[in-house]
């Protein structure tokens, strides 16, 4: 039998523009698609569902319900749960949007924590947004393969390509599961037991050039592999180089220029032409070449020391006397008489 973990979706109509949700509806369709042609009867969205958790975008979940119900039509059995985007205003899982689907058949919103046992001697465990991942949490049978689909912040895994989590939970807390499938952070990553699903398309423009897509698990053999999904792409071009605009069609893309490079004629004709033949276009000028300021060492044993050596590297035309005068007096309060 094989399991599909997906997540991380963040259904919204992002930058102000709806066909983000269309491409998120064309990410379910392909989905479903390759549940029937392999036999997949459970799918598993590990949170984050929806993007903004303070305000319903009606036309994004209308859709969402119109693709999930397509699952259920269709004999597959989906678990989703609740991440932090999900929640409104981050008051708590009776809040969450996911709640839209509790009551309808064939689809379970998880809980705090739930778990289900499946064939082949294996039970899947879920745990929600949160930080309480305490062993008495958690109903484990060692006889069984015991696997976690969570939305957890973990420490030690980027939560971008520049920060990694130290605010979450250790991950050693979770070595109790033979096998963690984890949402929330959206590159796809693998220590020990645990494994970043990954988000499943592109989302934004810190996505230029990475791969996403889902994960697939055969509860026989015990391993997973990642097929890959490309969906929306977002491309950074500079135009101070050779573009050739018909490789950028379709995609979402953000253009650099310098202004003393590109005359404000030539940027109009290039973005009508991008505006008309793409899903988002964002702008972003180069600042023009500026003569480099010289930096100043400063010892900064104490504000007075390191204000006074300020003034005396870096005062320019000012009058050094004058301004150390107004320093003790006006700003300090007083002189040091």
């Amino acid at each position: 039998m094989k399991l599909l973990f997906t997540g991380d979706l963040h259904i919204h109509n992002h930058l102000g523009n709806a066909s983000f949700i269309s491409y998120a509806s064309k990410y379910l369709v392909h989905l479903l698609d390759y549940c029937r042609s392999e036999g997949i009867k459970h799918v598993f969205i590990g949170g984050d569902l929806f993007h903004c958790n303070n305000t319903v975008n009606v036309e994004g979940l209308m859709e969402t319900a119109e693709r999930l119900f397509d699952f259920v039509e269709g004999g597959i059995k989906l678990f989703i749960l609740t991440g932090n985007h999900d929640m409104f205003f981050r008051r708590g899982k009776e809040k969450a949007l996911t709640n839209f689907f509790r009551r309808l058949p064939g689809i379970e919103v998880v809980e705090d924590y739930t778990k289900v046992d499946l064939s082949g001697n294996m039970t899947v465990h879920f745990k929600n947004y949160g930080k309480d991942v305490s062993q008495s949490k958690f109903r484990i049978d060692k006889e069984r393969y015991n696997v976690l689909c969570s939305h957890l912040e973990i420490n030690g895994f980027k939560l971008n390509d520049y920060v990694d989590s130290v605010k979450g939970i250790d991950g050693s807390k979770l070595g109790m599961f033979d096998r963690v499938f984890n949402g929330h952070h959206h590159n796809r990553q693998e220590r020990g037991n645990i494994l970043m699903v990954g988000a499943p398309y592109q989302i934004d423009f810190r996505d230029v050039g990475k791969k996403r897509g889902y994960i697939v698990f055969d509860t026989e053999t015990k391993e997973y592999s990642f097929r890959e999904y490309v969906g929306l792409e977002y491309v950074c071009v500079n135009l101070d180089e050779e573009v050739n605009l018909e490789d950028i069609k379709g995609k979402a893309v953000r253009i650099s220029y310098s202004p003393d490079k590109i005359s404000d004629k030539k940027l109009l004709s290039i973005k009508k032409v991008l505006n008309e033949n793409n899903v988002y276009v964002d702008t972003n000028h180069q600042k023009k070449e500026t003569e480099k300021v010289e930096e100043v060492e400063i010892d900064f044993k104490s504000l007075d020391n390191s204000y006074l050596q300020y003034l005396k590297k870096y005062k320019g035309d000012l009058d050094e006397e004058r301004l150390i005068k107004h320093y003790k007096e006006d700003i300090r309060g007083g002189s040091d008489e």
